[in-house]
Parts: structure tokens; C-alpha cells; sequence
């Protein structure tokens, strides 16, 4: 149980970081 949620909130960190970098781009260009 303990790894699901482990890798569920690793997926949401790695998805919020891509956005993020996206973002930051965007505000670059």
C-alpha cells in the first residue's frame, strides 16, 4: 500500500515538474 502511494505522489511531482518547466519556457520565449 505504502509504494502505490509512494509512486503515485512521484508521478504527480514528475507531471507538476514538466508543467512547471513548461511554464518557465513559455515565460522565457
Amino acid at each position: 500500500m505504502w509504494t502505490w502511494l509512494i509512486c503515485l505522489i512521484y508521478i504527480l511531482g514528475r507531471i507538476v515538474h514538466k508543467s512547471l518547466t513548461k511554464m518557465r519556457n513559455v515565460i522565457i520565449l
